[in-house]
């Protein structure tokens, strides 16, 4: 039976950011239950549904220490980026630990989940862009990106080398008037997590007054095999500093053996709403 954990999943967040585009803070903390959290039991591989509550916390910040004009269309940027990432699993039922025992019945925190919700990074990034016409422009990234929960694990186990994804990027993006599409992609020449892969997307959006139109698809790199992951979202300016905006994803997997599987935890909806003081 596959793991349906994210199925039914239901998720609230805030949030909060200062600065500007180059320079800035970002702070948000939310709210996640999960009815079909659980595990395989042993013997008949059922699935078994421990229902659960996740609540975490989220703070970011990037700063811009170099930024240079080749010439008036062509610029480049020194970026330094920063990730954490903690929260807590409460379970009802039942779930393993950190030692590998269970949990009795009722509502209890479960320390093997929340173990998992911890990250942390610590980004460096050389950034490109530049008009190439009046219509169309570039982006592009060299990055290293390493993991610090994973390389503090590995050089106290005595473990070696660089943890982290390293990399480059680029996309091409075309606007004119209401209209605009792009197209991208990123190889990764070393991967320590799955936050980053290698693969290609695209887009197109349409912009009309108030309303925005956007979708978008990428096909990622994966050890399950190629991600097709797709989205779509309407924004709807109410005033000039609240927005209002709806999204969908889809994801699914295209695996040598088992063919093309769709995956529960890329089914998604949400509404939103941003303000900007």
């Amino acid at each position: 039976m596959p793991d349906p954990t994210a199925r039914d999943a239901a998720s609230l967040a805030v949030g909060y950011q200062v600065g500007d585009s180059a320079n800035w803070l970002r702070a948000s903390v939310g709210l996640q239950y999960r009815p079909e959290e659980g595990h395989h039991s042993i013997g008949p591989n059922q699935w078994e549904s421990h229902p659960a509550l996740v609540a975490g916390g989220h703070l970011s910040a990037q700063w811009t220490p170099l930024q240079a004009d080749f010439n008036p269309r062509h610029r480049t940027e020194t970026r330094v980026g920063a990730n954490l990432t903690g929260g807590l699993a409460f379970t009802d039922g039942g779930g393993s630990n950190a030692s590998g025992g269970t949990h009795d019945a009722g509502w209890g925190l479960n320390n093997g989940l929340s173990a998992g919700l911890g990250q942390a990074s610590l980004r460096l990034g050389q950034h490109f862009s530049g008009e190439l016409s009046n219509t169309l422009s570039y982006q592009s990234e060299v990055f290293i990106n390493p993991d610090i929960m994973a390389a503090a694990y590995g050089y106290s186990t005595g473990g070696s080398g660089l943890y982290a994804n390293t990399g480059v990027n680029g996309s091409l993006h075309y606007q004119n008037d209401n209209w605009n599409a792009h197209v991208g992609g990123q190889y990764l020449f070393s991967q320590v997590n799955n936050l980053e892969a290698t693969g290609v997307n695209a887009g197109l959006g349409y912009q009309s007054g108030r309303l925005g139109i956007q979708t978008q698809a990428g096909m990622l790199d994966s050890p399950e095999g190629w991600r097709l992951q797709t989205r779509q979202q309407v924004n709807l300016n109410l005033t000039d500093k609240v927005q209002a905006f709806g999204y969908a994803t889809q994801e699914q997997v295209f695996n040598d053996t088992h063919g093309r599987v769709n995956l529960n935890a890329g089914n998604q909806f949400g509404l939103g709403l941003r303000a900007n003081f």
